[in-house]
C-alpha cells in the first residue's frame, strides 16, 4: 500500500510539474532560504530535484496537515548542490507546494530503498 501511494504521489506530481511556469510553490521559510543561500541553488534548481525523485528516496507520508489545511505532506530524501536535504512536500490546488527544503536535522529512513547485495 505504502508503495502503490507514494508511486501515485510522485506521478501526480511530476504531471503537474510538467505543466510548467507556475506549477510549484516554494514556501519562502527562513530555513529553507538559508538552505538556498548557502548552496547556491534555486528554486529552479529544486523544481528540477523534485522532478527528478524517485521511489528510493521516499520516507514518509502521507501524514495530515498540522494547521488543519486540506492537504496531505510527502517526505522524501534529496540531493540539492552535493548536500542531502530533507524535502516535504504536497499536491494543493494544481500545484506542488514545497515547504521543507533544507539538511535533515537527523538521519532519515528510507522504507521503499532495497537492499541488494552482491554474492561472490
Amino acid at each position: 500500500m505504502q508503495m502503490e501511494a507514494a508511486t501515485a504521489f510522485l506521478l501526480e506530481v511530476k504531471l503537474c510539474l510538467s505543466r510548467g511556469e507556475g506549477t510549484l510553490q516554494f514556501v519562502e521559510r527562513e530555513v529553507n532560504l538559508r538552505t538556498l543561500a548557502a548552496t547556491g541553488a534555486t528554486v529552479f534548481d529544486v523544481r528540477i530535484m523534485i522532478q527528478h525523485l524517485r521511489l528510493e528516496q521516499y520516507c514518509q507520508g502521507p501524514l495530515s496537515d498540522d494547521k488543519g489545511r486540506d492537504m496531505q505532506w510527502w517526505v522524501f530524501g534529496a540531493s540539492l548542490s552535493g548536500r542531502a536535504m530533507y524535502l516535504k512536500i504536497a499536491l494543493h490546488k494544481g500545484r506542488v507546494v514545497c515547504l521543507s527544503c533544507h539538511p535533515a536535522a537527523r538521519p532519515l529512513a528510507f522504507p521503499l530503498r532495497t537492499v541488494t547485495s552482491q554474492e561472490g
